[in-house]
């Protein structure tokens, strides 16, 4: 029986398992190519004063665990004390074994804070103070949990229309170690019946866009501005995959949105596919990488929608249906203009590997001769678990080359989820080990070094350009 807290053995089935992992995968540097956090919280070294404002403070995978243990939302995102916010977060997580979070606490409590004990009502005064007086004393901050964790390049998540002001601070302070590199965040300007964002385009740039041609010329200028700042990447997220063929006249429904005329459901889908394609073929001229998430839904229910606001726990998996049709439609449209970039395909839904797989696959020849051009993101959000990354990789190995993959990412606004790549890295080192306790594969320890090494940040450097400081 493996004890909860022997950290050489957590996750660890086998020998060979606990081996590949003490020896190869324990301490690797972290390419974080695709997270949340806030570059200026890393440029002013944030500090929290307490376990409940790092822990709590902004993570929705915990809020909706705490109401569905009939935890009271003042004590959740309401007006409560921190410290009885963590009381409530502790009776919760002690009722969750099987639950990732459960594993997670576990995992950054003893990471960042060397606390062996499980968190529960029991312990939680104790804990409670053994890392107040831990945060206090050593004044952690933002750069403190990233050094910590030996991340040596973090992918933000930015807004379109950014100045990229505190990358820019960053990339001057020599005491930052690490790479804080920009992504153009694109759903903000596929939003188009928004006057709103035209509005803030003419604020901040006076620019009034009044046809499309202008519209994509901004949109140009916007990514080249991204560009000099260090930018390797765009991203978008889309609850449903519905790109097909174009049958009316985009630049006519651009105008029309502007001059607030009537368009139909149609034409607007029109339109965002042609700027969609638009954007993959100026994506691949300035050779970044395309990052395309599909399938989560946000904020579904209306009434805490309107009491609490977005990004507050109320997402779900789309029903996503037919996701094949429309994926070929966007992937063939680039790859016919010879211009598919790479490509990380995030589906959220796990009875969908094998369709993005073979999808992924049927586009991987490529004149520039990449291994894994075309990708299958790491298991994301509700994916996240034990067992989902256990099928992801699975299926990843069954459909294609394990060994290219790109590897883990937090996607996630917590310093201290840096946890979740050892928690990768002990799944990917079990599948090894399991593999060649099962006699599937040979122990070739060479071989295993380089394939824990590629997967677990070599490939990632590679794929998104970034050079060794």
């Amino acid at each position: 029986m493996q004890k909860f807290y022997d950290d050489s053995d957590f996750l660890l089935k086998d020998p060979v398992s606990k081996h590949i992992y003490e020896n190869f995968a324990q301490g690797l540097p972290i390419v974080d190519y695709h997270c949340h956090l806030k570059p200026d919280e890393i440029y002013k070294n944030k500090r929290f004063e307490d376990i409940s404002e790092l822990w709590l403070g902004k993570d929705h995978y915990k809020w909706r665990l705490m109401r569905a243990n009939g935890i009271e939302e003042e004590r959740i995102t309401g007006n409560a004390t921190p410290k009885d916010k963590f009381m409530a977060w502790a009776e919760t997580i002690e009722r969750c074994p099987g639950n990732p979070l459960y594993h997670w606490t576990r995992m950054e409590l003893q990471l960042f804070f060397d606390i062996k004990i499980p968190l529960n009502r029991k312990t939680a005064a104790t804990i409670w103070e053994e890392t107040s007086s831990r945060l206090g004393a050593k004044g952690l901050g933002a750069r403190d949990f990233i050094a910590q964790s030996n991340v040596s390049v973090i992918g933000t998540t930015d807004d379109p229309l950014s100045d990229l002001y505190y990358h820019q601070q960053i990339k001057a302070d020599a005491t930052i170690d690490t790479q804080v590199i920009p992504t153009f965040r694109l759903d903000k300007l596929l939003t188009l019946e928004s006057e709103e964002l035209f509005a803030e385009i003419f604020d901040k740039f006076q620019q009034e866009c009044l046809t499309l041609t202008d519209y994509l010329a901004f949109i140009k200028e916007r990514m080249n501005y991204f560009v000099a700042n260090g930018c390797r990447s765009v991203d978008l997220g889309v609850e449903q995959v519905l790109w097909k063929p174009i049958l009316t006249n985009p630049a006519k429904t651009f105008e029309a949105l502007r001059h607030n005329e009537a368009t139909s459901p149609e034409e607007i889908q029109d339109l965002k596919t042609h700027i969609l394609l638009e954007i993959i073929e100026l994506v691949y001229d300035l050779n970044w990488v395309f990052q395309l998430h599909f399938g989560a839904v946000g904020s579904v229910n209306q009434e805490a929608l309107q009491r609490l606001g977005r990004g507050t726990g109320f997402d779900t998996i789309a029903d996503q249906g037919n996701i094949a049709n429309g994926l070929l439609y966007l992937l063939n449209q680039a790859n016919n203009r010879h211009k598919l970039p790479r490509t990380i395909l995030y589906n959220i839904d796990g009875t969908k590997n094998v369709v993005t797989e073979t999808i992924a696959a049927c586009f991987q020849d490529n004149e520039e001769g990449i291994k894994g051009k075309m990708q299958h993101g790491p298991a994301w959000w509700f994916q996240d678990t034990l067992r989902g990354n256990y099928r992801q990789l699975e299926d990843m190995a069954e459909q294609g080359i394990l060994m290219n993959f790109i590897g883990m990412t937090t996607d996630s606004r917590s310093f201290l989820s840096y946890a979740r790549h050892d928690y990768f890295r002990r799944i990917l080192c079990n599948c090894l080990g399991s593999w060649i306790m099962d006699g599937e594969m040979p122990y070739d320890e060479a071989f295993v070094q380089d394939f824990i090494e590629a997967v677990c940040f070599k490939n990632a450097q590679k794929y998104f350009g970034i050079e060794n400081r």
